[in-house]
């Protein structure tokens, strides 16, 4: 079992409380050696899995000086090898507000940064990105050891993500590839993982996606989180440099030769056939609108044994939820809910009629469960 860990990264030697009247963003700074992500042996958890509270051993944890802050998370694993430990891939994130970093006490105010990084040049871009890590980075895990690597950057025509991060991994095992999406251009990523991260080539949902599906295209604005430019602001996510929400791909799962994405723009799911070495096919099709009481982003998508997908969807970032009334929350806290879907059987003229009043290759999704839930991420008081 794999969790991630946004709160503990906030750390602080002195103790002390934040005095009334001052903005907790400014007097809170990330702890290197806070962990960013742990693996769990659940292997012996005192009887089957029932939703009940359990208690595991923690197999290894990845501190985030190592790997920043992750969120999307795919595993390597083999169907026809079930004995063999998998190897996990890590991608940097903006999901926890976009983390600014600055040497310079006087820079903090100004820069309003929700999460301090200390020593470290305030050119270095975001998500915590510590001496060589970068906002598109995604990192290969040793499943055994925790042993972790740098494994890719998503990089579009040389240009490297400046900052809002990777929406999604996926990894198709029949191919041996990994697919992350760059929410900055809206590129979905195919990297080789027996040539160690080569990039094989991108696929672009708003230009061929919705030009197949015989929609508008919609080309990247260019948009970039240039944090010199007067303009940008660390507790407004429209200037982070996100690409416009119907090409921004988010998660993203591989079912039955097919890649799964979520567009955030809905959000809607759409899928692409795979090709057999993992390239993409041209068979584009729009799956399932997503219905929701508070649409935002679909962070996590997964298929079960009986091809049952779910869906994670976790609350929009908001300039209100990085002020510091909110006190640092990046995300609305009461908007995160899962979906679970089930394909129904194919039949003649049965299907579901889309926002646009399109049959959807006699396919849907039902709705089987929903389950609605709250977080809170703490924060502590850093050294004056």
């Amino acid at each position: 079992m794999i969790s991630r860990s946004p709160g503990s990264p906030a750390s602080s030697s002195s103790g002390t409380s934040v005095l009334p009247g001052v903005d907790p963003l400014d007097q809170t700074v990330t702890d290197g050696d806070g962990v960013s992500l742990r693996v769990w042996d659940v292997r012996n958890i005192g009887g089957p899995l029932a939703g009940q509270l359990v208690n595991p051993l923690s197999k290894f944890e990845i501190k985030a000086r190592d790997v920043g802050l992750v969120f999307s998370v795919a595993v390597e694993a083999d169907p026809n090898d079930t004995a063999k430990v998998p190897n996990l891939y890590a991608a940097a994130t903006s999901a926890f507000g976009l983390h600014i970093v600055t040497p310079l006490q006087k820079t903090r105010r100004r820069l309003h940064a929700s999460l301090l990084v200390l020593q470290t040049p305030v050119t270095c871009p975001v998500n915590l990105a510590i001496v060589r890590r970068r906002p598109g980075s995604i990192w290969k895990i040793d499943g055994k050891t925790g042993r972790h690597l740098l494994f890719a950057n998503t990089i579009d025509s040389g240009v490297a993500n400046s900052g809002p991060g990777i929406g999604g991994l996926a990894y198709d095992p029949a191919s041996t590839t990994l697919y992350a999406s760059d929410v900055e251009t809206g590129l979905i990523h195919r990297f080789s993982i027996g040539q160690n991260g080569v990039d094989l080539g991108q696929f672009d949902h708003g230009k061929t996606g919705r030009k197949l599906l015989n929609l508008p295209v919609v080309v990247d604005d260019g948009r970039r989180a240039e944090i010199t430019d007067p303009q940008f602001r660390v507790d407004d996510p429209g200037t982070w440099g996100f690409t416009q929400a119907e090409r921004r791909v988010d998660a993203m799962a591989v079912h039955s030769g097919r890649l799964y994405y979520a567009i955030a723009a809905g959000p809607e799911v759409f899928s692409v056939g795979l090709n057999a070495d993992g390239g993409f096919a041209t068979d584009v099709r729009s799956e399932l609108l997503v219905k929701a009481d508070r649409p935002a982003p679909v962070t996590g998508m997964l298929f079960d044994s009986k091809g049952r997908m779910t869906l994670a969807i976790r609350g929009a970032v908001k300039p209100s939820m990085i002020s510091a009334a909110s006190r640092s929350r990046a995300a609305d806290r009461c908007s995160a809910i899962c979906l679970r879907y089930q394909m129904i059987p194919r039949r003649p003229m049965l299907g579901f009629q889309s926002r646009r009043n399109t049959r959807l290759e006699c396919r849907t999704l039902r709705k089987l469960l929903q389950v609605v839930y709250c977080w809170r991420t703490p924060i502590v008081p850093m050294a004056q």
